[in-house]
């Protein structure tokens, strides 16, 4: 089960130009399709007709026409012309699909999932998009549990182990302080926290290290530990914020967004506001971090969620422990679940947090645990 009343990122901008693309999103076949006018828009991808794949077909005067008998449809969703009655022919009025609203901007294009309610909000604007430096590596689709992926991009303790081979090389992390500050906004669609480390209980950086940190990040880094902040919002954006020399940030940024119950669509990127930074190290950096992040961080992080799937456990192990160390996973789980329930629907997953009706014993464990 998923939110439907959500805005998911569907794809970058740069991905949908004259011809049609193809995304699944929450289970459903989605055609996104430019107008004439270069305005983005979201249709249901089965033709009314025989259920063509309209992502297959062309744009033609600002209309999506099925690869198959060339019915066209507007950006309502609805069949303006078929080609096989004739220019007399009347187009009946069930012929059509649904259209879903579609939002864009910073370089992104988000589809709100509810062909049937029109959304009450948009996307927030991030400014860390609009940052002078940023390397962006398109989409990845990975197998994995959505709630599950989500909370393993909002905890470190998994780096130095699940990613020994890569970046969590040489990572000390025995004493990682806890999350703390965690705040949920006013609209309660965006949760954020800190992490904070105590003077003194860094670890000291190597001079390669230091060259390295200074390389990648454009700061050298105070060892293997840095103090950051953390953002997660309900669409699935999640953002690891780093300070810097002079005042200025750098990003790590994922959104994740739902294909079905057992794969999602990644959208991952890095972004600098610091403008100063030189066009070599610039190059260097967006080299290396391709690199590493496209063939070996991705992978060892697919490996990692991928392994919870199971036919007996479809919604993952449902006597998982959490402990404090979980607390911004367990926050976008609660504000996912409040979310479903509004909706009159129940998570796959484990809940966690409030729910209709009585609590049972277990969840209340859970509850004192986190």
């Amino acid at each position: 089960m998923f939110v439907t009343q959500n805005w998911y990122c569907a794809a970058v901008s740069s991905e949908l130009g004259d011809k049609p693309l193809s995304r699944k999103i929450i289970n459903e076949d989605i055609a996104l399709f430019r107008d004439e006018e270069g305005k983005a828009h979201a249709l249901g991808a089965r033709c009314a007709h025989r259920g063509g794949d309209l992502s297959k077909g062309k744009c033609v005067n600002s209309t999506l026409e099925c690869p198959w008998h060339g019915w066209r449809y507007d950006k309502s969703g609805h069949c303006t012309h078929i080609p096989s009655m004739g220019n007399e022919g009347r187009v009946p009025r069930m012929a059509k699909v649904p259209s879903y609203p579609v939002h864009e901007q910073q370089g992104f294009i988000y589809v709100w999932m509810n062909a049937e309610v029109k959304p009450d909000w948009r996307p927030e604007p991030r400014p860390f998009l609009d940052a002078p430096y940023q390397v962006r590596f398109g989409s990845r689709h990975q197998k994995g549990i959505f709630v599950h992926t989500l909370e393993t991009a909002l905890e470190d303790s998994h780096v130095a182990f699940a990613h020994s081979a890569s970046i969590g090389r040489d990572i000390e992390c025995a004493q990682l302080p806890p999350i703390t500050n965690i705040t949920k906004s006013d609209d309660g669609r965006t949760v954020t926290g800190e992490l904070i480390w105590p003077e003194g209980s860094k670890t000291a950086a190597t001079p390669f290290k230091r060259w390295l940190g200074k390389l990648l990040v454009g700061s050298e880094r105070d060892g293997n530990a840095s103090d950051k902040r953390y953002w997660v919002d309900i669409s699935g954006l999640t953002v690891h914020e780093y300070p810097k020399e002079g005042g200025y940030r750098y990003y790590v940024f994922a959104y994740t967004t739902p294909v079905d119950e057992f794969h999602n669509r990644f959208f991952v990127g890095l972004a600098d506001s610091d403008p100063n930074r030189g066009l070599i190290n610039r190059w260097l950096s967006k080299l290396l971090m391709s690199s590493v992040f496209k063939h070996f961080v991705f992978h060892e992080d697919e490996d990692m969620i991928s392994s919870a799937l199971s036919d007996q456990y479809p919604g993952g192990h449902p006597k998982a422990l959490f402990v404090k160390a979980d607390a911004m996973g367990m926050a976008y789980r609660r504000m996912y679940t409040a979310a479903l329930y509004a909706e009159g629907k129940e998570p796959a997953w484990p809940p966690v947090g409030p729910r209709p009706g009585p609590v049972t014993q277990p969840e209340k464990e859970v509850e004192k645990a986190v």
